[in-house]
C-alpha cells in the first residue's frame, strides 16, 4: 500500500503527474473561495438569526398570554355554575346526597376541562362540607393523591391563605406539601377561590386545577429548541418551572439561567461562567402572571446556516478533488480496468444473469483470476440448489412424521363407551353416532391425501364431536360458526379434531354443570383463521406462558397435540402462520390457527407456489 501511494504521487509516472495537476487546480482555488465566502455569509446570517430569535420570543409571550387567558375564562365560567354553587353552598347533606353530588360536579368539570387537554385533573374544596363531605376531585393525581392525603384541614389552612389574595394563583409546587419535589417536578396548580355570584357573595371555597407542563408549554415547540437553543421559564418567585429541551445538566443549566437573568440583555454576544463558548440571550416578561421566558442561543446555532453553507462548500471542494484524481486516476494506468470489473463482479449476487456479461482476456494474468472466479460461482450455484433441495425433501420427511403420530386414542374410548351402550340400553341412537364415527375416519384417511376442503375438515370435527357428546352426554353443547364462503378452500387435514379434543378434555375438567365449545372462522383475502373456544377453567398466565414456550421447543410432551399442529403449519408455510393462544383463568380459553388460503390444486392464493398434498396420515 505504502509502495503504491509513493508511485501514485510520483511526479515521475504519469499518475503522479496528474495527481498533481489535479490538486494544484482543485485546492488553492477553493481554499481562498470558501475562505471569503464563508466570513460573508458568518456576518450576514448571524445578525438575522439574532433578530429572528428576539422576534420568536415575543411570538411564544404572545402565546402564553393567549394560552393563561385562556385559563383565566375557564376558572371564571367554573366560578360562575350557578348549579356548582348551589351545591358547594348546602352545609348540611347526607352520605347520599354528597354521592349525587359528586356525580354532579365530575360532570360539571368534565364538560369545562374536556377542551383544555393540559389539565389532568381538579380539586374543588367546599367550606360548608363536614365530616369526608368537603372535597370533590376528579381522578387521583400526583397532585392532589388519595383521600388520605388531602384531609380538610390542610384544605382549610390553604383556603385561609387564599382568602388574604384573594386572586387567581399560579403554583410552581405541590400546593399541600404531600409529594416530593422530583415526583411533582412535570405538574403545576392554577387556583380560583369559589364565591357567590349574587346575593351575599359568600365565600365557597376554592377550585385547584392540575396542569400538565408538557401539554401547557407544548405550543412552544415552534421555536424548535434544541440543546443550542434553549428556552426556559421561571415563575414571578424565580423558580424554574418549565426547561425545553430537557437537559442532562441540570446543575450547569441553573447556573447558566441564573447568570442570564441579572443581565441586560441585548443583541450582542456575552461570556458566561468562564465558558469557551458564547451565547446570546434575551428575555420577555409575562404582565399577566410575572413569568419570564429566557432565551439562551449558543453562537453555533446562530451561524448554523453559514456553518452549513461552509459544510456544502467543503464537501463540494472534496467531491472536485475526488473526481480528478478519479481522472487522473483512470488516464494514468489502464492496468486498473480489468481490476476494477474483477472486484464489482464479485460483489454481483450469483444468481444475476449478469455474470455472463463479464468478459475477460483470456493472455492477461488479472483476467484469467476472473474467469476461474465465475467457474467457482457457478459451481457454488448448483451446490446451493442441491442443498435447497435436500431441505425440502427434509421438511416433507417431517410433515409426514409428524402426521404420523396423531393419537387415536380417543377410538378406543368412544367404541368401549359404544359398546357398553348397546349391550345395556339396546337404544335405536347408537346407529347415528356410529355413522358419524364412520364418517370421521373416512374423512381422517382421505384416500391418502394430504389437503382437504374446509367444508370436509369441518365435517370431520363435527362428526367428532357427535361422538363425544354421546361419551359425554349432556356435559356440553355444540356451537359451529363457520361462512360457507370458506367451503371451498383448501388446508392441511387434521388441524381443528385436536383443538377441539384438548378442549373438551381440559374446558369440562371438574365441571358439574354443561359447558360450550365452539368452532368460528374467519376469512380474510389472503388467510383463514379457525378459533376453538371453550367457557371452561382458562389456564393460569404462568402455565399459559409454559404451553406457548413449549411450542417453540424441539422437543415437548407437555402439550404434543397443540405443537404437532402448530408444526405442522410452520413446516408447511411461512412463519407468519400457526398457532395461538388466549386464556384468562376462571373464564374462557381460545386456541386459534391461521393458514394462508389455498385454491383447490393446493396453491396459495396470489402465489405460484403449490403445496404438496402427499403424505398420508396415520390414525
Amino acid at each position: 500500500m505504502i509502495r503504491m501511494f509513493r508511485e501514485y504521487i510520483n511526479i515521475n509516472t504519469i499518475r503522479g503527474k496528474f495527481f498533481w495537476l489535479t490538486t494544484t487546480l482543485v485546492v488553492i482555488p477553493m481554499v481562498i473561495l470558501s475562505t471569503i465566502f464563508y466570513n460573508i455569509t458568518a456576518d450576514k446570517f448571524g445578525s438575522k438569526a439574532k433578530n429572528q430569535a428576539l422576534a420568536s420570543l415575543n411570538m411564544a409571550d404572545l402565546y402564553m398570554d393567549q394560552v393563561i387567558s385562556d385559563v383565566n375564562d375557564l376558572t371564571n365560567v367554573i366560578l360562575g355554575n350557578q348549579e356548582l354553587q348551589a351545591i358547594l353552598a348546602e352545609k348540611k347533606m347526607d352520605d347520599y346526597a354528597y354521592l349525587r353530588n359528586v356525580d354532579k360536579v365530575s360532570k360539571i368539570m368534565n364538560v369545562y376541562t374536556q377542551s383544555k387537554p393540559f389539565i389532568t385533573s381538579y380539586l374543588i374544596y367546599s367550606k360548608n362540607g363536614i365530616d369526608k363531605k368537603h372535597f370533590y376531585r376528579g381522578t387521583d393525581s400526583i397532585t392532589f393523591g388519595s383521600r388520605n392525603m388531602m384531609s380538610p384541614e390542610k384544605a382549610n389552612s390553604y383556603y385561609k391563605d387564599l382568602l388574604t389574595k384573594n386572586a387567581i394563583m399560579w403554583i410552581n409546587k405541590d400546593p399541600f406539601g404531600n409529594v416530593n419535589e422530583e415526583a411533582y417536578s412535570q405538574m403545576m396548580v392554577v387556583v380560583k377561590l369559589l364565591k357567590k355570584t349574587g346575593g351575599n357573595f359568600e365565600d365557597l371555597g376554592f377550585v385547584m386545577l392540575e396542569i400538565d407542563k408538557d401539554a401547557f408549554f407544548k405550543g412552544l415547540q415552534f421555536l424548535n429548541p434544541t440543546e443550542q437553543s434553549q428556552l426556559f421559564v421561571w415563575d414571578d418567585r424565580g423558580e424554574l418551572m418549565y426547561h425545553m429541551p430537557r437537559s442532562e445538566d441540570p446543575i450547569r443549566e441553573h447556573e447558566i439561567v441564573d447568570k442570564l437573568r441579572h443581565q441586560k440583555f441585548t443583541t450582542s454576544k456575552q461570556q458566561v461562567l468562564g465558558d469557551d463558548k458564547k451565547y446570546f440571550g434575551a428575555s420577555v416578561i409575562n404582565e399577566r402572571t410575572g413569568w419570564s421566558m429566557i432565551s439562551m442561543i449558543e453562537d453555533s446555532k446562530l451561524l448554523e446556516d453559514a456553518n452549513e453553507i461552509g459544510d456544502y462548500t467543503i464537501q463540494t471542494f472534496l467531491f472536485v478533488l475526488i473526481i480528478g484524481w478519479i481522472f487522473a486516476l483512470l488516464f494514468g494506468n489502464s492496468i486498473r480496468r480489468p481490476l476494477s470489473m474483477l472486484r464489482s463482479m464479485m460483489v454481483v449476487n450469483q444468481y444475476l444473469p449478469s455474470l455472463h456479461n463479464y468478459q475477460f482476456n483470456a493472455d492477461d494474468e488479472v483476467s484469467q483470476i476472473g474467469e476461474r472466479f465465475l467457474r467457482m460461482m457457478e459451481e457454488n450455484r448448483k451446490l446451493n440448489d442441491q442443498v435447497y433441495d435436500a431441505l425440502l425433501k427434509r421438511k416433507e420427511a417431517e410433515i409426514q412424521v409428524l402426521q404420523a403420530q396423531i393419537n387415536p386414542h380417543f377410538l378406543y374410548n368412544t367404541l368401549e363407551s359404544l359398546n357398553g351402550f348397546a349391550v345395556s340400553n339396546n337404544q335405536p341412537e347408537m346407529s347415528e353416532v356410529i355413522g358419524a364415527l364412520g364418517k370421521f375416519f373416512r374423512i381422517t384417511l382421505n384416500r391418502g391425501n394430504d389437503l382437504i376442503t374446509v367444508a370436509d375438515e369441518v365435517e370431520h370435527v363435527t362428526a367428532y364431536v357427535k361422538v363425544q357428546q354421546f361419551r359425554f352426554k349432556g356435559k356440553f353443547e355444540w356451537i359451529c360458526e363457520v361462512d360457507e364462503e370458506m367451503a371451498q378452500y383448501m388446508m392441511p387435514k387434521l388441524l381443528l379434531q385436536p383443538l377441539v379434543e384438548n378442549a373438551i378434555h381440559h374446558g369440562l375438567k371438574g365441571r358439574s354443570s354443561p359447558g360450550m365449545i365452539m368452532l368460528s372462522g374467519e376469512l380474510s383475502e389472503t388467510a383463514i383463521k379457525f378459533s376453538v373456544s371453550d367457557d371452561g377453567p382458562g389456564i393460569p398466565d404462568e402455565r399459559l406462558r409454559e404451553i406457548v414456550d413449549a411450542l417453540t421447543v424441539s422437543e415437548s410432551g407437555k402439550i404434543y397435540g397443540l405443537k404437532n399442529v402448530h408444526d405442522r403449519i410452520h413446516l408447511r408455510f411461512d412463519i407468519g402462520y400457526g398457532l395461538e393462544i388466549k386464556s384468562e383463568a376462571g373464564k374462557y380459553t381460545t386456541v386459534s390457527i391461521r393458514i394462508p388460503l389455498l385454491d383447490k390444486d393446493g396453491k396459495v392464493i396470489g402465489s405460484t407456489t403449490k403445496i404438496s398434498s402427499g403424505g398420508r396420515d396415520q390414525c
